[in-house]
């Protein structure tokens, strides 16, 4: 779902866990998440080429979340994988939720139903889905280009009603699928700790004083003390806080 470049793999508030790409400066999955959630991966035995696979442990509960893409181009085998690991997924312990970028846009997500016949890759997911009574949870066009029909490429899928809040925002860089944001239910993110400067604690007659003394030079390094300088002067208190905990939020980027 995103090409991943040497500087897009820097962020400050979130990490990269895995880079799950089926060949090099190829499409594939990149899962961020923020530092503060504590993620595991999970090996799974499908053979499916794209996917990745994760385990949350919030609050007591467990949430298996499983990231594919699926090339439009991907041939019977690995259809058949992707099968699988739609199958495995199910079979591990805890809450299940598997998204990404299915590339079936001839499957009806009204009718919940495809034309063709029942060996057809999309009727073959579709009876997966009926039999397991899983929800998609995707009811709007998530991926539109110029001359061509917009179709809902972009799946969310739950054994269980796990979603909600589900938005969708115009697409990222030169990706032509909107970006999916979505809450899940039952998991609340642990709460995140920060530090904020109380700048009304500040000493700020002293801090007046040495702003009226004259520089002795002009160079980077003597800028750069007489700064530490000021900051140490004014001796704003700087205390330790703690955000509230919020339900896990995941959101989908496609086709960049």
């Amino acid at each position: 779902m995103l090409k991943i470049m040497g500087a897009e793999k820097r962020t400050v508030e979130f990490k990269i866990s895995i880079i799950g790409f089926a060949e090099v400066n190829k499409r594939g999955l990149v899962l961020y998440y923020k530092n503060s959630i504590v993620v595991s991966e999970v090996a799974m035995k499908s053979d499916f080429k794209e996917h990745i696979s994760v385990k949350l442990v919030m609050s007591k509960s467990i949430l298996n979340i499983v990231f594919i893409y699926r090339s439009p181009k991907s041939d019977e085998k690995n259809n058949k994988n992707l099968l699988s690991l739609l199958i495995e997924g199910l079979s591990l312990n805890g809450d299940f939720l598997m998204l990404g970028d299915f590339n079936f846009p001839e499957i009806d997500w009204e009718t919940f139903s495809c034309r063709g016949s029942d060996e057809k890759i999309e009727n073959e997911f579709l009876s997966i889905l009926k039999d397991k009574f899983l929800i998609q949870h995707i009811n709007f066009p998530t991926r539109f280009r110029d001359g061509q029909a917009a179709n809902i490429l972009d799946l969310v899928i739950s054994a269980k009603e796990l979603v909600r809040d589900i938005m969708h925002h115009p697409p990222l860089g030169n990706s032509d699928h909107s970006i999916v944001e979505f809450k899940v239910i039952g998991f609340r993110c642990p709460p995140e700790k920060y530090k904020k400067k109380y700048y009304d604690s500040g000493n700020y007659e002293s801090f007046r004083e040495l702003l009226s003394q004259e520089l002795d030079n002009r160079t980077e390094q003597y800028y750069n003390l007489r700064l530490n300088h000021y900051n140490s002067t004014i001796n704003v208190e700087l205390r330790r806080l703690e955000k509230r905990q919020n339900l896990c939020k995941l959101i989908l980027f496609s086709g960049l």
